[in-house]
């Protein structure tokens, strides 16, 4: 079974393979920072990365739906303080933010709002996984 998690770049792959129950392993890194493992289950890899210095990091997803952006906001304490910032937007930027059916992570809207909203970029990376995660 192929198991397909993101890692840090200094991860010691033989020692989280080996860990995993699985010396004679199989991985590629890519430059989207995911490890590629053959040969080690999904449950076994996860616990072997937990050991190694933390559980793995989910991928960032490249858009959501404007209630899960605003559910995880609200799950943050950041609802009405978007709703502050949307309020004193341009009017473009409030009928988007009102009427899109997709937002985007790179969008230039979403980063002026987060900019607004005093958010880093982890932040944000933050917010979209734990929308994802939460459906």
């Amino acid at each position: 079974m192929t198991a397909s998690v993101a890692v840090s770049a200094d991860a010691d792959l033989v020692a989280i393979a080996t860990a995993a129950g699985n010396p004679a392993f199989e991985a590629r890194r890519y430059a989207d920072g995911l490890l590629y493992v053959e040969g080690v289950t999904q449950a076994a890899l996860d616990a072997a990365l937990a050991d190694a210095g933390g559980p793995p990091v989910a991928p960032v997803p490249e858009s959501l739906t404007p209630l899960q952006v605003r559910l995880a906001l609200l799950a943050a304490g950041l609802l009405d303080d978007f709703e502050a910032v949307k309020a004193t937007a341009p009017r473009e930027m409030q009928l988007a933010a009102d009427f899109a059916t997709v937002v985007y992570r790179t969008d230039p809207m979403l980063l002026a709002f987060a900019t607004q909203l005093g958010l880093t970029e982890q932040q944000v990376d933050d917010l979209f996984r734990a929308a994802a995660a939460a459906g």
